[in-house]
C-alpha cells in the first residue's frame, strides 16, 4: 500500500498523465475542427524572431541525425556505470519514440504546411524532431539532474538540454516544415515517454539503494 501511495505522489506520474492527455486533446483538435487559426498566428510570431534561416537550419539538425550519437552515448554511459537495466529501458524508449512517431504520422496523415524553407518528407503530425529530441534530451536532462554533479552544474546542464528541446521545436515552425500544433504534440508525447523513464529510474534507484553494502554496486552515478 505504501508503495502505491508513494507512486501516486510521484510528480512524474502526474506530468506523464497530463502530457498524454494533452497530446490526445491536440490530436483530437487536429483530426476534428482543426487548429488553423492558432497555428497561423503562432507560426507568424515564430518566423518574426530575429534569427536567419541558416541558423534555424543548424538548430534543427540538433533534433535530427545528432540524436543518434547522443542516444548511443546515453545507453553506453549507463552500461559503463553499471546500470544495464536502465540502459535497456533508455534504448527501448529511444527506439519506441521513433516507431511511435512514424505510426502516428501514418495514422493522422496530416499534410505539411505549404512552401517550406527546408526539405521534409512524410506527413506532418506529430513533429518527429520535437518528439524524439524531447525524449533524447529529456532523458539526458533527467540523468544530469539526478547525478552526483554539483547543483550549479546540474542546473546548467538541465537548463541547456531543455532549451535545446524548445529551440528544435521552434526551428521546425520557423522553417515551415511543421504546424505549431505538430510541435506541441511532439513535446507532449515526448514528455509522457520521459515521465515513464523517470518513474522506472526512480524505482531502479530505490532497488539499488536497498541492496546491502557489499551486495552490489553503489546506487550512485547518473
Amino acid at each position: 500500500m505504501d508503495r502505491w501511495r508513494s507512486l501516486l505522489d510521484e510528480p512524474w506520474l502526474r506530468a506523464g498523465v497530463a502530457s498524454a492527455i494533452g497530446f490526445l486533446v491536440v490530436a483530437a483538435l487536429v483530426a476534428g475542427p482543426g487548429t488553423g487559426a492558432v497555428d497561423r498566428a503562432v507560426a507568424e510570431a515564430v518566423r518574426a524572431l530575429p534569427l536567419p534561416v541558416a541558423s534555424w537550419g543548424a538548430v534543427t539538425q540538433v533534433g535530427g541525425w545528432v540524436l543518434v550519437p547522443v542516444g548511443v552515448a546515453l545507453v553506453l554511459g549507463l552500461v559503463a556505470v553499471g546500470r544495464a537495466r536502465m540502459a535497456l529501458v533508455v534504448a527501448v524508449a529511444l527506439i519506441g519514440a521513433s516507431v511511435l512517431t512514424d505510426t502516428l504520422k501514418d495514422a493522422v496523415a496530416r499534410p505539411r504546411p505549404p512552401d517550406p524553407l527546408a526539405d521534409a518528407f512524410g506527413f506532418s503530425f506529430p513533429s518527429g524532431h520535437a518528439l524524439n529530441s524531447t525524449v533524447t534530451y529529456g532523458i539526458a536532462a533527467l540523468l544530469v539532474w539526478r547525478s552526483w554533479l554539483p547543483w550549479r552544474a546540474r542546473f546548467a546542464g538541465t537548463a541547456t538540454l531543455v532549451m535545446l528541446i524548445a529551440l528544435v521545436g521552434l526551428s521546425r515552425v520557423a522553417l515551415g516544415v511543421h504546424h505549431p500544433s505538430d510541435v506541441v504534440a511532439g513535446w507532449l508525447a515526448g514528455t509522457a515517454i520521459v515521465a515513464v523513464v523517470a518513474l522506472i529510474d526512480t524505482a531502479d534507484r530505490a532497488a539499488r539503494a536497498a541492496v546491502p553494502a557489499g551486495g552490489g554496486r553503489s546506487a550512485g552515478g547518473p
